[in-house]
């Protein structure tokens, strides 16, 4: 039996499964897992420019013939890293918006939610502050900023049909005006301290974007 087939019979999670192997276990080998994982750490620690697939082998305890028959390049590791994480942000905003019905209480709370994400020293935190590094021409590969938009605005204008929000409300410049100020406060908080708290900061968020509350 070869490496892939054992290894794909035998769990890859344990008690506290790391978020790339959470996201891949259903569709990838546990040697394309193992060095998903071991490339996430190193990314998240030095940049994804800095590290070489020789100390990705390293990390995963594999060769550089096994990490080229899974990935094909250095660019197709940082390229699968990406994408999981896209696909984890993509699952957990929409079981999210899923669940609750739109009102300032759940935007508030979803907002609190994407940027707690960010905060403390877990792998997620920590890779996020290195998103600056990345090539653009990957990050355009990767990345579906638009689907993401096009979520929250559906929903944000189901509200708006429902009375839940203001009648004239932009639901597209609000869902800009909230992502824009995600973006910007995620990366901080992955880096510093937070000054304020998520959930502070989620409800001044949405005050901003969809005004004071009616009388």
């Amino acid at each position: 039996m070869s490496e892939d087939s054992a290894a794909t019979a035998a769990p890859c999670a344990d008690q506290q499964p790391h978020p790339i192997a959470t996201i891949g276990c259903d569709s990838m080998p546990e040697t394309a897992v193992r060095i998903l994982v071991a490339a996430f750490d190193l990314f998240a620690e030095r940049g994804f420019e800095a590290v070489s697939v020789r100390e990705i082998c390293a990390a995963a305890g594999v060769s550089k013939p096994v990490v080229y028959y899974h990935f094909e390049s250095r660019d197709g590791v940082v390229l699968a890293v990406v994408e999981a994480l896209e696909r984890g942000w993509h699952a957990h905003c929409d079981a999210a918006l899923d669940v609750h019905e739109p009102s300032r209480a759940a935007l508030s709370g979803f907002v609190r939610g994407l940027l707690e994400l960010a905060e403390g020293d877990g792998p997620v935190a920590r890779i996020l502050s290195r998103f600056p590094s990345l090539p653009p021409d990957l990050m355009r590969k990767a990345a579906d900023p638009t689907r993401f938009e096009l979520r929250l605005g559906d929903w944000l204008e189901r509200g708006r049909a429902a009375g839940a929000f203001r009648a004239d409300l932009d639901s597209q410049a609000v869902t800009w005006l909230l992502l824009g100020a995600f973006n910007r406060l995620a990366m901080l908080r992955s880096v510093f301290p937070p000054t304020e708290s998520a959930a502070n900061v989620a409800e001044r968020l949405v005050q901003a974007a969809l005004g004071p509350e009616a009388p």
